[in-house]
């Protein structure tokens, strides 16, 4: 699950590029951990360059690595966002997207500097409006929008931090009950945001089974995050696993 904030303008990919890269340098200000979406209309590889030439000859996955950055190339189209979301690991909860206009997916950061521009973007859940036009802030207030000019832009970082909090917080228990050892629910949330924690770690709501002989038995929250914390840490000193791993199947056959 992640929370995702589309950046969009009619058509002005440097307008949107200027204000998602202040909400990111604010959110990671604030401690969160962010990804980006890029929507491009160009080929991303070169052509003529080795990545290019292992994808004309037929590789289906190409990582190219350096000393600095790990870069993947799937030389296939993902199609619609929510498949590209897919690649978001879960510790990273922000999710920007630059562009993507006619998804549907996320809320959106309304960037317009005439009112046939927001007109054209407005529909669907809207976070915030960024313009300089008097009759757009209008408009936009009415609606229920927060509206901040192109100086002020680096402030829907706010925005968004307090929204995503707060889907995480609905998604929680709500009861404090401190089995996970962070104190509160909300403190359990803020470190979602930082990537410290994910929403499936809070132990009431983590999908753990315990299956004895067909049978399933039932486990109390605190048995659930024992069981987590030692078959993780476990698991994790072995070869080939990785840092935070989706899901784990276990089973052990305890017959002669």
């Amino acid at each position: 699950m992640h929370a995702v904030y589309r950046i969009v303008s009619p058509g002005r990919d440097r307008v949107e590029t200027v204000v998602c890269e202040r909400i990111t340098r604010r959110l990671i200000a604030r401690g969160a951990k962010v990804a980006v979406i890029k929507h491009v209309e160009h080929d991303i590889d070169v052509g003529g360059k080795n990545s290019w030439r292992y994808r004309e000859a037929g590789a289906h996955h190409i990582v190219l690595s350096s000393k600095e950055e790990v870069v993947t190339i799937i030389p296939s189209a993902l199609g619609i966002l929510e498949n590209i979301l897919s690649l978001i690991p879960p510790h990273i909860f922000i999710v920007l997207v630059e562009g993507y206009r006619e998804s549907r997916v996320g809320k959106k950061v309304v960037v317009a500097d005439s009112i046939e521009e927001y007109k054209e973007l407005s529909s669907g859940e809207v976070l915030a409006v960024v313009t300089s036009n008097g009759e757009v802030r209008e408009a936009a207030e009415k609606y229920g929008a927060r509206v901040f000019s192109f100086s002020e832009a680096s402030e829907v970082a706010r925005e968004i931090w307090v929204d995503a909090l707060n889907i995480v917080y609905s998604n929680l228990p709500g009861a404090n009950c401190n089995v996970c050892g962070l104190g509160t629910c909300k403190i359990f949330a803020e470190n979602v945001l930082r990537g410290e924690v994910t929403l499936g770690e809070c132990p009431i709501k983590s999908k753990i089974y315990l299956s004895i002989d067909g049978r399933v038995v039932a486990i109390n929250p605190y048995t659930k995050r024992v069981l987590r914390d030692v078959v993780v840490a476990l698991v994790k000193t072995l070869k080939g696993v990785p840092d935070k791993p989706r899901s784990i199947q276990l089973s052990i056959d305890l017959s002669p």
